[in-house]
């Protein structure tokens, strides 16, 4: 077959980094390219398949911002309004609009980064090593925090910028929209995930919830693998869970866009600051998210022009001695794909 020279050098390129997970390259109507390797768990030798599901981490900013879009769509909110419409517990609400939030230019800073940083302060203050400092901050990470907790970490804090300014990354964001699609919906969020997105599309395996996930999560440390276990958030910035046979159909689902819109897509894709669109970034060639949460890892890569998509997902985080040189093996690879496909 054509691309099975560089298949080949895909299967080769992940065995030698270690990746433990699975992985495919679809079309909308096709597999390409579909491999699994290494683990779901490590201490009772159980394999990991394209069945096996597992936490997505920010991949679930996807789930959310389409179904903020689809609440648009139907007349519930306007992107434009202020977030102290819905929530009017945050305190700088009036200052921040829907559509900043999906854009990650609102300002509002990274709840994650307020946990790590008093986790950091602690293990320093109590003499902890950074091998242990590191699991307890995945752990941390992992947990249910409710949305009042996150809002209460916030209020108080300025914003990082002035909204609409500039981009940065900030979890919060889509924490909030959690609870601003809660309001306008009167569901909750798995309820409205589940009726709206999952049940459409027959993702069967797909679930709210980290503590759904079949496999355990770990974590290299040096030669050692550390069980991060499964965790249990619930928030709309990284709760969801899922298996490879799912993940392909989301993928397709996006492809051949059928829960959204054309225009309402389209914003999807429309990246503010030539940083961030609404659930989507872009590397190279190719529009793209990953997601991290406890020691889940997963990504989507998308040529929407050439309907091609490349899905991810590893349940042990590399080492960071691998990890730069793995992830530039990979991108060269997706870049000589592209371009063979392209020309086929």
């Amino acid at each position: 077959m054509k691309f099975d020279s560089l298949f080949n050098e895909l299967t080769d390129i992940n065995a030698h980094y270690h990746f433990n997970g699975a992985l495919a390259v679809l079309t909308p109507s096709q597999t390409l390219y579909q491999h699994t390797s290494g683990y779901a768990s490590f201490e009772r030798h159980t394999p990991f398949t394209d069945e096996t599901t597992m936490g997505i981490g920010s991949l679930t900013k996807q789930f959310t911002a389409t179904a903020i879009l689809q609440s648009v769509e139907s007349g519930k909110l306007s992107l434009d309004q202020s977030l102290k419409t819905y929530l009017p517990d945050y305190q700088l609400g009036d200052k921040v609009t829907i559509r900043q939030l999906l854009n990650m230019d609102s300002g509002i800073p990274d709840y994650t980064d307020l946990i790590v940083a008093k986790a950091e302060e602690k293990a320093q203050h109590t003499g902890l090593s950074p091998e242990v400092t590191e699991v307890i901050i995945n752990k941390t990470l992992g947990t249910d925090f409710s949305l009042k907790t996150i809002v209460s970490m916030i209020n108080g804090k300025q914003l990082d910028f002035k909204p609409g300014s500039q981009f940065a990354y900030s979890n919060t964001n889509y924490t909030l929209l959690t609870g601003v699609l809660e309001q306008v919906t009167g569901a909750s969020y798995a309820a409205y995930i589940q009726e709206h997105i999952l049940t459409p599309l027959t993702l069967s395996n797909t679930h709210v919830g980290t503590e759904k996930s079949q496999a355990d999560s770990y974590l290299y440390q040096g030669s050692n693998v550390v069980n991060l276990g499964r965790g249990n958030h619930q928030l709309g910035d990284g709760a969801m869970v899922t298996n490879l046979v799912d993940l392909k159909k989301w993928a397709c689902a996006t492809m051949t866009n059928t829960l959204l819109s054309p225009a309402s897509q389209q914003l999807c894709f429309n990246l503010k600051h030539e940083k961030y669109g609404m659930g989507w970034m872009k590397i190279n060639s190719w529009y793209w998210h990953s997601g991290q949460i406890l020691g889940y890892w997963s990504d989507f890569f998308l040529s929407p022009e050439h309907d091609l998509a490349m899905v991810y997902l590893y349940n042990v985080s590399p080492t960071d001695e691998i990890v730069q040189d793995w992830l530039k093996a990979s991108d060269g690879w997706r870049e000589r794909f592209l371009a063979s496909f392209n020309s086929k």
